[in-house]
């Protein structure tokens, strides 16, 4: 009986393209927000909404959506 191995060897090369996160916050006073995001090409996905009151021009609330792109390199 023949047992035969078969190594492989990934060469990671240091200039390949890496991916990254990106992040973007948008604001509103309504708290709406769509569950995807575009800019540039790049489409984000919300992560989630947080809000926060404003003491100045009347005491309001201000939404904050974040939205996370994966972008490949």
């Amino acid at each position: 009986m023949q047992i035969r191995a078969l190594i492989l060897k990934l060469k990671v090369e240091e200039d390949a393209p890496k991916d990254t996160i990106q992040d973007r916050y948008l604001k509103n006073r309504t708290g709406i927000f769509s569950d995807h995001f575009t800019e540039n090409g790049t489409t984000g996905y919300i992560k989630g909404i947080t809000s926060e009151r404003v003491s100045n021009d009347g005491g309001y609330v201000v939404y904050t959506a974040h939205y996370q792109a994966h972008v490949c390199g």
